[in-house]
C-alpha cells in the first residue's frame, strides 16, 4: 500500500504543479490576440451602492490582525519573569535563537513542562527528537494586538494613526471593487475556445499533476473518491487557472495595457517561475484599473 499524504498538502502539491505547469517562456504563450478567444464582459458600465463597500472598524481591525500575523511580529513582555501556558518564548537552542510557543507540543510535552517551571534567563538540558540541547530562555513575547498602536504604524510605515486607518480603508474599497469587477467578467465572459498554447500547457500540468497524486495514491480516481471530489472537478480546477489568466489578459488587452518586462522582473526570485510572476503581475495592474470603472451611487 502506498503511504498517504494528507488531502490539504496534496491540494499545495496541486496548486503548486499547476502555477509551475508552464514549461515555455511566459510572455511568449501570452501573445495571442484575446478577442479571437474571449468574448469579453463589457465591464464599464458597472454601477454598486455605497453601501457595498463600506468597510467597518471591525473590518480594518481584522485586515490590521491578519497582516500582522502572517509573519513573525512578536511584543517582548517585560512586566514579569515567569514563564505561563500559551507564551511566546526567545529561546537559544544550542546557539540558535528561534521562537517557540507554549502548547504547541512541538518538542514534546515533557519539553513544555520543563519551560513552565522556568523563568527568563534559566538555563536547561533538554532532549528533542532524542538529542541533548542546551536551552536558554531568551525572553516572553506575545502577539500583536490592533491595540499596539505604535508598533502597527511603525510596521506600515506610517506616522499618524488616522492617516493609517484612512490608507486601509481605501484599499479596502479597492479591493472590493476589483473582486467585484473580476467576478462579474468572468461569471459573464466566454471563452470560445483555447489558444494553441495554453492547450499545451493546461494537458502538460494535468499529465504533470496525475504524476505527482500517484506518488501517495494508487489512481487519481481513488484520490479524488477520498477528496471527495468527482474527476472532472478535480479536472476543470486545474483547467480554472488558466481561465483564469486568459480573462486577466482579455481586460489588459483591451485597456491597451501590457505587462513590460520591468514590471514582471519585481515579481521573480529563486521560489517563484515566470507563470506566477506573470499572473502576479497582470493582477497588480488590473487592481490599479478596475476599481476606477466602478460608478458608486450615493
Amino acid at each position: 500500500m502506498k503511504k498517504r499524504l494528507s488531502l490539504v498538502l496534496i491540494l499545495f502539491i496541486i496548486i503548486g504543479s499547476v502555477l509551475s505547469g508552464c514549461s515555455n517562456n511566459t510572455n511568449d504563450i501570452m501573445m495571442y490576440n484575446s478577442k479571437e478567444y474571449i468574448d469579453l464582459f463589457n465591464y464599464d458600465n458597472l454601477e454598486v451602492n455605497e453601501d457595498f463597500i463600506k468597510v467597518s472598524q471591525d473590518d480594518i481591525n481584522q485586515i490590521i490582525e491578519t497582516e500582522i500575523s502572517s509573519s513573525q511580529n512578536y511584543i517582548m513582555v517585560d512586566d514579569r519573569t515567569s514563564v505561563k501556558k500559551d507564551d511566546i518564548l526567545l529561546l537559544n537552542v544550542d546557539g540558535d535563537e528561534k521562537y517557540y510557543t507554549l502548547g504547541s507540543d512541538d518538542y514534546g510535552e515533557e519539553f513544555d513542562n520543563r519551560l513552565l517551571s522556568a523563568n527568563t534567563g534559566d538555563e536547561l538540558n533538554a532532549q528533542i527528537d532524542n538529542k541533548d540541547y542546551k536551552v536558554k530562555i531568551l525572553g516572553i513575547y506575545r502577539y500583536v494586538t490592533v491595540n499596539d498602536r505604535d508598533y502597527i504604524l511603525k510596521y506600515y510605515g506610517y506616522e499618524d494613526y488616522n492617516e493609517l486607518i484612512s490608507f486601509l480603508n481605501k484599499r479596502a474599497q479597492n479591493e472590493i471593487l476589483f473582486n467585484y469587477v473580476i467576478k462579474k467578467t468572468e461569471e459573464n465572459s466566454t471563452i470560445k475556445e483555447y489558444p494553441k498554447e495554453i492547450e499545451t500547457q493546461i494537458k502538460k500540468t494535468l499529465s504533470d499533476t496525475e504524476k505527482e497524486i500517484k506518488k501517495y495514491y494508487s489512481s487519481v480516481d481513488e484520490y479524488c473518491k477520498e477528496s471527495e471530489i468527482s474527476k472532472e472537478d478535480f479536472e476543470n480546477g486545474i483547467v480554472y487557472n488558466y481561465q483564469e489568466l486568459m480573462i486577466y489578459k482579455a481586460i489588459l488587452d483591451n485597456e491597451k495595457q501590457k505587462v513590460t518586462p520591468e514590471e514582471l522582473s519585481l515579481y521573480v526570485n529563486n521560489d517563484t517561475d515566470e507563470y506566477i510572476a506573470y499572473f502576479d503581475a497582470c493582477e497588480n495592474k488590473l487592481r490599479q484599473i478596475l476599481p476606477q470603472k466602478v460608478k458608486i451611487k450615493k
